[in-house]
């Protein structure tokens, strides 16, 4: 090949890849509404978060961090113009006596607070609250709910765990975890039907799901013809912490139980044949595949 045109397909390539190469979100999508402190004692105050600070810059000229009382009306608001005071910070921004912009006006017992852009229709955030309990602070969490707390002015916010239990931290990327995840299938591969049982130890918090079927009806003697006897469970799902064996009894009937017992009796093979996904706690999870057979016995 010509030794001029290989720098210029190289350079082609480059070129491509630049163009395709995803851009950098706006830092507007990734600010929220992180804590409000309606109630006394003291004053008041309102924080604002990126969530995913580096982004590019705000693209808007102008915008606001509003207050609203129960039934939607304007309560207090204040603009924001370049250079954007609160973009790309990776502690929170507060609006409050001391803190980094004036205190906002708050609608008392149940109101919201947004950040929006005064141009557009729609916020991008918004936190609500509904009757705080005073010397608490409503309080957005990483699953994007919201739960009361002692305040945590301008600093990261306490973690209530019943508020997100069960949901994934959709609202807040810099908690997700991209270490890989991995599974461990533990126990024996022969095992008693009566007691069939599956154990599963992960890297990760996260939760495993289960199916699989029991076949009945493999001759040990090849002479014979085979019969088709069948059951299939799941999906079986199971939460699972991290390094803790979490053991899934398989539900069986008893009839069925009975037919793997005759079966065993006549020399026939009976073979249970699993498969299990994992998954960790990210918002879209990372997972881990297995799949195995076992053998039961009466």
């Amino acid at each position: 090949m010509n030794r001029v045109l290989i720098p210029a397909l190289a350079l082609a390539a480059a070129l491509v890849a630049v163009a395709v190469a995803p851009a950098a979100q706006p830092t507007d999508h990734n600010m929220r509404v992180n804590e409000v402190y309606p109630a006394g004692p003291g004053q008041g105050f309102v924080e604002l978060l990126d969530v995913l600070p580096g982004g590019e810059d705000p693209p808007y000229d102008e915008y606001a961090v509003s207050s609203y009382d129960a039934s939607g009306a304007q309560v207090a608001t204040q603009t924001f113009s370049k250079p954007f005071p609160f973009a790309s910070r990776t502690t929170p921004f507060v609006l409050g006596a001391g803190g980094d912009a004036p205190e906002l006006a708050l609608a008392p017992g149940s109101g919201k607070v947004c950040f929006e852009v005064p141009i557009l229709t729609d916020p991008f955030h918004c936190l609500s609250y509904e009757n705080v309990p005073a010397g608490q602070s409503a309080q957005r969490q990483p699953c994007g709910r919201v739960g009361t707390a002692a305040p945590t002015r301008g600093q990261e916010n306490a973690l209530i765990a019943a508020v997100c239990a069960g949901r994934r931290a959709c609202d807040d990327p810099r908690v997700f975890d991209d270490t890989p995840l991995r599974m461990k299938v533990i126990g024996k591969k022969v095992q008693d039907v009566d007691r069939f049982a599956l154990r599963f130890r992960l890297t990760k918090d996260g939760d495993v799901s289960t199916r699989g079927s029991i076949l009945i009806g493999i001759p040990t003697n090849p002479g014979r013809p085979p019969t088709s006897v069948s059951m299939i469970w799941g999906p079986i799902r199971r939460d699972v912490k991290a390094g803790v064996a979490t053991r899934v009894r398989i539900p069986i009937t008893a009839k069925f139980k009975r037919n793997v017992k005759r079966a065993v009796r006549r020399g026939k093979l009976v073979r249970a044949f699993v498969s299990t996904v994992a998954r960790d706690m990210n918002c879209i999870p990372l997972r881990f595949h297995s799949a195995r057979e076992y053998k039961l016995t009466n």
